[in-house]
């Protein structure tokens, strides 16, 4: 029996968020200046995915960026300006305070999807979005005392601009996601080597970039941008708020750095609310499964 479209996206996404998870942890485990680290983790990014769209369609690679069009475009300038967010998040407050406040996306994506795609939002959505919000608003309230105002400002950014790259996707299915992808990590790298000077990166710290760049982001935004073909991207976004859960575990396991008390409840308040969403969204699936049959 075939899955579910549903299912499907929602399983494709789930495994890229975990995926994608070391991301903030090999950061900081890289240690190098902000634009540096833009720059190699886009660049590696837009390279990894430019050479396996070679390998997959060869001659047929240029049409994948020129069919692109106008919402395929509008992800790839969302893609870049995320990266510099997501970094820049990174740099200036905790990894906790950065997960918090990208846990707005799925507000982000929701209200876009509504205003770009009319597209209507269930109203279990909305309320799993709210719930997840309270988990949010737990950890905040026990977090951002470490952190400070352009940290949090960039992870409000870091939100806004990914929530645009599930809603485009949303919104041209058609359109190759690795040509987006790509297009975004060469248009930021290419930027920054413009206006920007960059330090070196020595020893371990390129084994860790080659880890991110060529294995950990490509990988897994190729998955999670999968997802909204196949549920909306209000969804998406809520399903990568396990990223915010499991990030800072594995800061924690292997940098010693334990999350607070307020994280951990606000994890186990945002688990929940997506254990008891997608449960009911199964049951449901179930029971028109058993109509149809």
């Amino acid at each position: 029996m075939a899955m579910p479209d549903r299912l499907k996206g929602v399983a494709i996404t789930t495994l890229g968020v975990v995926i994608l998870s070391p991301d903030a942890l090999l950061i900081m485990l890289i240690g190098t200046d902000l634009w540096t680290m833009v720059f190699w983790r886009n660049l590696l990014v837009a390279l990894s995915l430019c050479a396996y769209l070679v390998y997959d369609r060869g001659r047929r690679t240029l049409k994948a960026y020129t069919g692109l069009g106008s919402y395929g475009c509008l992800g790839a300038a969302c893609f870049a300006f995320s990266g510099v967010f997501f970094v820049a998040a990174i740099g200036h407050t905790s990894v906790a305070n950065t997960m918090v406040i990208l846990g707005t996306a799925p507000l982000f994506a929701a209200v876009l999807s509504l205003v770009l795609l009319r597209e209507r939002v269930e109203r279990c959505t909305w309320l799993a979005i709210a719930s997840c919000l309270v988990g949010i608003g737990v950890i905040f309230s026990g977090s951002l005392k470490t952190g400070g105002l352009l940290g949090a400002l960039a992870a409000m950014g870091a939100a806004a601009c990914m929530a645009g790259v599930f809603v485009s996707v949303r919104a041209a299915p058609r359109a190759d996601n690795r040509a987006m992808l790509s297009l975004g990590g060469f248009a930021s790298a290419g930027a920054i080597l413009m206006f920007g000077s960059l330090a070196t990166v020595t020893g371990d710290a390129w084994l860790y970039l080659l880890l991110l760049g060529g294995v950990v982001v490509p990988v897994s935004l190729t998955l999670i941008t999968v997802g909204p073909r196949y549920i909306t991207a209000a969804e998406v976004s809520l399903i990568m708020l396990l990223e915010m859960v499991l990030a800072p575990f594995l800061v924690w396991l292997v940098l010693g750095l334990a999350p607070s008390l307020a994280t951990v409840a606000g994890a186990i308040v945002i688990l929940v609310t997506l254990a008891v969403y997608y449960a009911g969204a199964l049951g449901r699936l179930s029971s028109t499964a058993a109509e149809t049959a």
